[in-house]
């Protein structure tokens, strides 16, 4: 009888001990499934991020290009110079581009800045492509990202 128990014992101690084992595995799988798919979230909204700053850094290019013919043409036909409209302003015309500004290193803020307070026609391009540069670097080397095609 005592043999009896002690087999119920240890085999019901096996079945609990097997039953612990595998919800430890299933809640492990678990974890490890959120986490991947948390990743994967947080790869594709940082994409799309970077997606939208090259679009916003293109558009900055585009209207500072724009600006620079219009007064190119004004010059020629004897009119005075545009003043730099909006479009032309990194952190006050883009939306996204403020929220680049704090990806960015203080350095890099402080020369847009600087730049900033330039006429475009004096940095031609100049902001354009440091913010292009600061992007490459974050999307490579800060968030690790697969470079995507420009």
């Amino acid at each position: 009888m005592v043999s009896e128990i002690a087999v119920a014992l240890i085999s019901g101690g096996s079945a609990l001990g097997g039953a612990i084992v595998g919800s430890s595995g299933a809640i492990v799988g678990s974890l490890v499934a959120q986490r991947a798919e948390k990743r994967r979230r947080r790869q594709e909204s940082r994409t799309a991020l970077i997606a939208q700053w090259r679009n916003d850094i293109r558009q900055l290019r585009n209207a500072e290009i724009n600006h620079l013919a219009r007064n190119e043409e004004n010059k020629k036909q004897g009119q005075p110079e545009e003043p730099d409209p909006p479009e032309v302003d990194p952190w006050q015309h883009y939306e996204p581009l403020r929220r680049l500004r704090h990806e960015l290193p203080h350095q890099a803020v402080g020369r847009v800045d600087e730049l900033r307070r330039s006429r475009v026609q004096d940095r031609r391009g100049q902001i354009p492509d440091l913010l292009e540069q600061e992007v490459l670097h974050i999307e490579t080397k800060k968030w690790k990202l697969p470079e995507s095609p420009v």
